[in-house]
């Protein structure tokens, strides 16, 4: 199996008020496992929220500690960083360019998130 292509998940950083969180992921199959309430569905909306998601259900423990995520991707061997804010879905996308060690070294390009899209669209259609 080529690991250089596709869309490969490399980290999941969780900027804390305190502290950073940080779920890496490896190349092929990745089984996410543990105890009742520890985060593991937390995980996987995360993901797909930065994936571009319209909303996300976040926990008491995410909400009162973090302050924004960073999803580390590769896309056909290329690096990409998506940052996004949990708290507000409307504010627009970051996308960086880069690993996520180079993000500082970094400009992103702005996206808006699918929920503006939404709105936009359906300004434009009542206004024709």
């Amino acid at each position: 199996m080529d690991l250089s292509q596709g869309l490969l998940l490399k980290n999941l950083i969780l900027h804390g008020h305190r502290k950073d969180y940080r779920v890496k992921f490896h190349p092929g199959i990745n089984i996410i496992y543990g105890d009742v309430d520890t985060g593991k569905s937390s995980i996987l909306r995360l993901v797909y929220y930065l994936l571009g998601g319209k909303q996300i259900k976040i926990d008491e423990e995410i909400s009162s500690s973090v302050k924004y995520a960073v999803l580390e991707i590769s896309v056909n061997g290329t690096p990409y960083c998506i940052s996004r804010d949990i708290f507000n879905p409307a504010r627009d996308i970051d996308v960086y360019s880069c690993k996520y060690s180079e993000i500082s070294k970094s400009f992103p390009e702005k996206y808006k998130s699918s929920i503006i899209r939404h709105y936009v669209a359906v300004a434009q259609k009542y206004s024709n």
